[in-house]
């Protein structure tokens, strides 16, 4: 059982699949439907039985209705709550060799770009060409001004990325590029 209410409440990767935002912190999983109060919680097996494993980075393509969450060096495809066949490497978006594990990973729909994030740089994938964009890694504290911290979690609505960093999450305005926010990581379980 985790304390959700723990002012120094951290998690792994938080992102909407459909209509809900799921909390991934070690082996466990809160998720938080958008119109409704109540939060299930348990270890993610309990929904998601083929991940026995804990989650890295998570992100959401609505126009697929996939979600893709990635522990270390591979990464698993979900449709509904359902992991569809095996785990693939993450080589599959184009990433070299040395790159075996994701801090974060948020999709914006608006460019149709998924943003990875390893340490202090970020990549940029092209969803629908399916290939990484060119120049990058680029920095962090360049590419997201006030920034400049390990991301250990981002998730993407209404035109703003919330960038999870330890127990604070950062309110980031992505068209004008500036932070506009600072709150809790527990306020988003109601705390």
């Amino acid at each position: 059982m985790q304390k959700k209410c723990a002012p120094d409440l951290t998690f792994d990767a938080v992102t909407t699949i459909g209509e809900a935002t799921f909390f991934f912190r070690k082996r466990y999983l809160w998720i938080k439907h958008n119109e409704q109060y109540d939060i299930k919680e348990g270890p993610i097996t309990n929904f998601m039985p083929k991940l026995k494993t804990s989650i890295d980075a998570a992100f959401w393509v609505p126009r697929r209705s996939t979600a893709y969450l990635i522990h270390e060096s591979i990464f698993w495809t979900v449709k509904g709550s359902f992991a569809k066949g095996k785990p693939r490497s993450l080589s599959h978006f184009g990433f070299p060799a040395s790159v075996q594990d994701i801090d974060a990973a948020v999709h914006i729909v608006k460019t149709g770009r998924t943003l990875f994030f390893i340490q202090d740089n970020y990549w940029s994938y092209n969803e629908n060409r399916r290939v990484m964009d060119f120049g990058y890694p680029k920095n962090i504290s360049e590419g997201f001004p006030g920034v400049n911290a390990t991301i250990n979690a981002a998730v993407y609505k209404e035109g703003l990325i919330y960038f999870f960093v330890g127990p604070q999450v950062y309110k980031y305005d992505y068209t004008h590029k500036h932070v506009v926010g600072v709150e809790k990581a527990n306020s988003w379980l109601g705390c």
